[in-house]
C-alpha cells in the first residue's frame, strides 16, 4: 500500500539557518510545509481530531523552542516524527485513549473520507486502505505505532527504531505481529 501522505523533501539549510537565528517568517515556512504532515500522523495515532490539533500545535511549539539543537544530519521529517510520536505517547497515557478508540470510529471514518479527497493523498484502493486503517486501531499501542510508521508512512525500520526509541529487533517483532493480526482480521472481514 502506498503511503497516505509524505511531506516534501528536506527543508532547505537556508530556511533552517534563518529559523535558528529567530526568523519567524522562516519558521512559518516550516509550519506551512509540515503542518498537514504532522496532523495526519498524529490523527492516525490518536484517532481524535481535536487531540490531534492540540498535539500538532505542541509539536510546532517544541520545534520552535528546540530548533537551535536540531542536528541537520538527521532528516527533518524524522525529527518531526520523533516529536509527534513522543507527544502522542504522552497523550495516550494521560487520557487512557484506548478506552475511547471504539467510540471514535465514526469520527475517524468521516475525517478519513475528507482527508482522502484532498489532493495530497494518493491511495490505490480507498476502501481497502480504510478497512486496514480501522483494523490498525485494534492493535496494541506499540504495534499500531510501528505499523503506522512502517507500513502506512513507509519509513524504514531504522527510522521507526529511532523515532520510537526501540531496538530494530523489537520494531520487526511488533511489525510481524501487527501484520499477522491485521491479515487475520482482514481475511475474516473479506
Amino acid at each position: 500500500m502506498k503511503e497516505l501522505f509524505k511531506a516534501e523533501e528536506q527543508i532547505s539549510e537556508e530556511i533552517l539557518h534563518r529559523c535558528k537565528s529567530g526568523d519567524t517568517m522562516a519558521f512559518r515556512e516550516i509550519v506551512k510545509k509540515y503542518q498537514k504532515y504532522a496532523f495526519i500522523l498524529t490523527f492516525k495515532i490518536l484517532l481524535n481530531e481535536d487531540d490531534a490539533k492540540d498535539v500538532v500545535q505542541e509539536t510546532f511549539i517544541r520545534i520552535w523552542k528546540h530548533i537551535s539543537v536540531y542536528n541537520s544530519q538527521i532528516k527533518f521529517t524524522t525529527w518531526i516524527y520523533k516529536i509527534v510520536t513522543n507527544l502522542c505517547y504522552d497523550k495516550l497515557r494521560s487520557d487512557k485513549r484506548k478506552e475511547k478508540i471504539m467510540d471514535n470510529k465514526l469520527e475517524v471514518e468521516n475525517l478519513l473520507v475528507a482527508v482522502k479527497d484532498s489532493n495530497e493523498l494518493i491511495m490505490e484502493n480507498k476502501q481497502l486502505a480504510g478497512i486496514i486503517e480501522n483494523l490498525a486501531e485494534e492493535l496494541s499501542q506499540k504495534q499500531r505505532m510501528v505499523f503506522i510508521l512502517r507500513d502506512l508512512q513507509d519509513l524504514s525500520i531504522k527510522e521507526v527504531s529511532s523515532i520510537l526509541d526501540m531496538p530494530k529487533s523489537s520494531v520487526k517483532t511488533n511489525l510481524i505481529f501487527a501484520r499477522k493480526n491485521i491479515k487475520e482480521k482482514l481475511e475474516k472481514y473479506l
